[in-house]
């Protein structure tokens, strides 16, 4: 429901919290967003309000209510949602949404909804899942994130978490999940069946092997993206972490006129901390895709990144980021320093550059085999906490 980077370009912003007795809190957002690339509207009104209410142990019930409120149009959202604590090891969660949205004058007035009823439960042997959710074609939030709306669901998994007389082999957890999702818009069913095990060593290490049956709607139309995947992660060492992945299965060629295919997407990332001072981290990914029948290659890429932080105490970290993309044959840098005197008064300062394989000849940007940075940028930002009265603290932030 709230997903701040909806916010692009704030021109002013404040955020309220407030506890009001021993189980009621509220929380509030205003910003006043920048629209340079619309072609009606030159400001977003955001607004956002939070309710909660807690509850016996862990369990809370709250409202939401968000709005982007344009010259020409607007999004609202409102509803409801809680978490109910059924016994110490199960839960009970709801959510019920409701928007009202309206492009532009010259459209009319949208109404949708989103509801969602789900079921946990975690033992020392068994985690047992269940959820239902329905979105209507028309719900929208313009505050928050959806990725797709217009379908009904229903998931639900099982985990039997068994455990072998075995120092080296600590535990073993068979997994089962099933999904089944109808599109509303072209009626049509898609499902996902898997099942899975785990295999839990000491030094916190894992390996998991499974595979499973999927199916997914793409512009009107069913595609097989089943697959099969091996996962592993080990702390070697107190100071040196390895993780890898790997999954066969199939995609699909997201084009205004989508064609089936398969192929691989694998992950390696390492993690070491030589000192307490120094951590450092390594990923590679790597991803093709085959065309079916013919299984004729279109692409692949890999994209490798480096992420190394430096903090000389509580207060002061620095950071470097280095990015190469093996597709788009591009490098980028980013380089940050930040100190933080309390949590809310902070300063960043940073630079990045991109750099892609081009030159200039005569006149002409032109393929190479060298690096030529094309952007830069440099970054400031300065934030303050200000506390007029405990426990109501406003957060005002500029950039």
């Amino acid at each position: 429901m709230v997903h701040t980077r909806t916010i692009v370009n704030p021109i002013l912003g404040f955020k309220l919290n407030r506890k009001i007795g021993p189980k009621d809190t509220i929380a509030s957002i205003y910003a006043l967003d920048d629209l340079p690339d619309e072609d009606t509207d030159d400001r977003a009104h955001f607004g956002i309000f939070r309710y909660k209410r807690s509850l016996a142990e862990d369990g809370f019930i709250g409202g939401f209510y968000t709005g982007r409120e344009r010259s020409s149009g607007f999004n609202r959202v409102a509803g409801a949602d809680g978490q109910f604590r059924i016994n110490p090891s199960s839960i009970l969660g709801f959510y019920t949404f409701f928007s009202q949205t309206r492009p532009d004058k010259e459209q009319k007035r949208k109404d949708g909804h989103a509801l969602s009823l789900h079921y946990f439960s975690n033992t020392r042997n068994w985690i047992v899942m269940a959820g239902l959710q329905d979105i209507s074609k028309d719900f929208q939030t313009e505050t928050g994130y959806l990725t797709r709306n217009g379908l009904t669901w229903f998931r639900s998994g099982a985990v039997r978490m068994v455990y072998p007389k075995s120092k080296f082999l600590l535990r073993i957890d068979p997994m089962v999940h099933f999904f089944l999702t109808r599109d509303k818009f072209s009626r049509l069913y898609e499902s996902y069946s898997s099942f899975d095990t785990r295999f839990m060593f000491s030094r916190n290490s894992y390996i998991t092997i499974g595979g499973g049956y999927a199916t997914e709607i793409f512009l009107g139309e069913k595609f097989d993206v089943s697959r099969f995947r091996l996962s592993a992660n080990s702390n070697i060492t107190k100071s040196f972490t390895l993780s890898a992945s790997y999954r066969y299965h199939g995609k699909i060629r997201y084009l205004s006129d989508p064609y089936q295919g398969q192929g691989n997407d694998a992950s390696l990332s390492m993690e070491f901390l030589p000192s307490e001072n120094l951590h450092l981290e390594l990923s590679v990914l790597y991803s093709d895709f085959f065309r079916r029948p013919d299984m004729q290659k279109e692409y692949d890429y890999m994209i490798i990144r480096s992420k190394n932080t430096y903090p000389v105490n509580r207060y002061l970290f620095f950071r470097a980021i280095l990015e190469y993309n093996s597709f788009h044959k591009t490098l980028l840098t980013d380089f940050l320093a930040s100190f933080t005197y309390i949590p809310g008064t902070v300063i960043h300062l940073g630079y990045g550059s991109f750099y892609e394989k081009l030159e200039w000849r005569d006149g002409i940007e032109r393929p190479s085999d060298n690096f030529l940075e094309t952007r830069r940028g440099f970054f400031f930002k300065a934030s303050y906490l200000w506390r007029l009265l405990d426990p109501l603290s406003f957060f005002f932030f500029s950039s």
